[in-house]
């Protein structure tokens, strides 16, 4: 038992100094190794003298702490409208209720930024769009809101203030999960079609009467055309009738002389 004991001391005697004498290698051992980069490309911001376990705490410990402003900053807004305009533009409408009192709103094109708020993406097919706000970055549906944002919407002075209205028009608009926000944005959408159907109706009135004109001009031309043909037509006609008439007058005077020459003879015989 002593032998087996005195063999455990002297094998924990043997690994420390082994680990010991492994953590008092100097890297620069190592340098030309990695240099040649047998196991590949050196990643990004690679530091040797970093424990890579040390590395992979801080690394999940950033994550956890992402996710965590991610989820705090998405229970504050309200995602109320996606709009294209007629120039193609899609447009995101959302609110901002981190405040606590009057909620900010914003309406911005995709790429264009307001108090820290930034629209770096938006599918309006899809009803998506991706926010960015001090390097955290939020993914948001339409209508898929958290139930804190609704209830901070619902409790803002100006969401009030539109539900006491006697026709309840702000009630029809929450239950249609447009809020305040999403009713303005809605009205302007609509002033925008329709100023496009306008504009495309405009545009089709005027592409028929270019049409209409043009076809008016060649009408024009093939009637002026017809009757030069009609004019050249008459005076070809003239002039073979003048020629038929001429032809008839030569034949009656040669008639005309051979009877006289006839008649001549014939009181030449006569007197004779």
């Amino acid at each position: 038992m002593t032998g087996i004991r005195l063999l455990a001391v002297v094998c924990g005697v043997l690994g420390s100094g082994l680990f010991a004498f492994a953590e008092k290698r100097p890297y620069s051992r190592y340098a030309p190794i990695v240099e040649r980069q047998p196991f590949g490309t050196i990643p990004d911001g690679f530091d040797p003298s970093v424990n890579p376990s040390t590395v992979s705490v801080r690394e999940t410990r950033e994550e956890k702490q992402l996710t965590v402003e991610q989820e705090q900053l998405k229970r504050s807004v309200k995602f109320s409208v996606i709009n294209v305009d007629p120039e193609g533009i899609v447009r995101v409408g959302f609110s901002d209720l981190s405040s606590g009192k009057q909620p900010r709103h914003f309406y911005l094109a995709v790429g264009e930024s307001r108090d820290g708020w930034t629209v770096a993406a938006a599918d309006a097919a899809a009803r998506t769009a991706q926010l960015s706000k001090d390097g955290v970055e939020l993914d948001l549906s339409l209508g898929g809101e958290s139930t804190e944002a609704q209830k901070a919407m619902t409790g803002s002075p100006a969401y009030l203030a539109g539900a006491r209205t006697p026709d309840g028009a702000s009630s029809a608009r929450s239950a249609s999960g447009g809020g305040l926000m999403g009713a303005k944005a809605r009205s302007r959408q609509r002033r925008l079609l329709q100023a496009e159907e306008r504009a495309q109706i405009e545009a089709e009135q005027k592409k028929r009467a270019e049409e209409e004109k043009v076809r008016e001009e060649e009408r024009k031309i093939e009637l002026e055309n017809m009757r030069a043909d009609l004019a050249d037509l008459r005076k070809q006609m003239r002039q073979d009738k003048a020629a038929k008439d001429g032809g008839r007058q030569a034949t009656g005077a040669d008639a005309a002389d051979e009877t006289v020459s006839a008649d001549e003879r014939e009181d030449g015989a006569r007197g004779e």
